[in-house]
């Protein structure tokens, strides 16, 4: 008896073990399910909506162990895309949300995340469920990007002069306003100070 215990014991683990190397579950997702493969000690470029970002990724369909789509294949590179400009399946894009920069993901997607009822013409069949294993190389937010700042060097420059022009322009009128009113002040000065004959007085 404590055989047959022993034994069901051994079984139960072994099957445990191997459960836990499958990439996903035996039934598939209804929603998008996120697993976290590696997370780095600091977290910087974290993913929000808008962010460029630059992937490594092994694309598998549900029942396959085998990628059918991987950026690591020799002669690929790492794709780029923004968050939330729908260029990839949806599940990839909500998928990575959030994510830091050296970070890994398991994504666990349903087929309306992925390539819907009309899949993928001579690829992904209709109706597909798909896992993703992503790892985000690089990530520029707003505020990351070179070129956000050039521009806003550019227009703040722009500002300056606009501002000093317009501040010059105001100065002449004031000046040429002050020169008018002391030349008025002049001539009626001087006109007060004529005396008439007195021959046209009598007159």
């Amino acid at each position: 008896m404590k055989c047959w215990s022993s034994l069901i014991l051994l079984v139960t683990l072994l099957a445990t073990a191997v459960l836990a190397q499958r990439r996903h579950p035996q039934s598939p997702p209804d929603v998008l399910r996120i697993g976290v493969l590696r997370k780095p000690e600091t977290c910087k470029g974290k993913v929000a909506k808008g962010t460029e970002v630059t992937v490594h990724y092994k694309a598998y369909r549900w029942d396959d162990e085998h990628p059918f789509d991987s950026t690591y294949d020799e002669g690929r590179t790492a794709i780029k895309f923004k968050q939330g400009d729908k260029s990839v399946i949806p599940g990839l894009d909500l998928g990575i949300e959030g994510m830091c920069i050296g970070e890994a993901r398991r994504l666990l997607i349903p087929a309306n995340l992925a390539y819907g009822e009309m899949g993928l013409p001579g690829t992904i069949e209709a109706g597909t469920h798909l896992m993703y294993e992503v790892e985000l190389i690089h990530s520029t937010t707003t505020f990351t990007n070179p070129w956000f700042w050039a521009g806003l060097a550019v227009l703040v420059s722009m500002y300056l002069i606009f501002d000093r022009m317009a501040k010059n322009v105001e100065a002449s009128k004031a000046a040429n306003f002050i020169e008018k009113k002391q030349e008025s002040k002049q001539t009626t000065t001087s006109s007060e100070g004529i005396v008439e004959p007195s021959d046209k007085k009598n007159d």
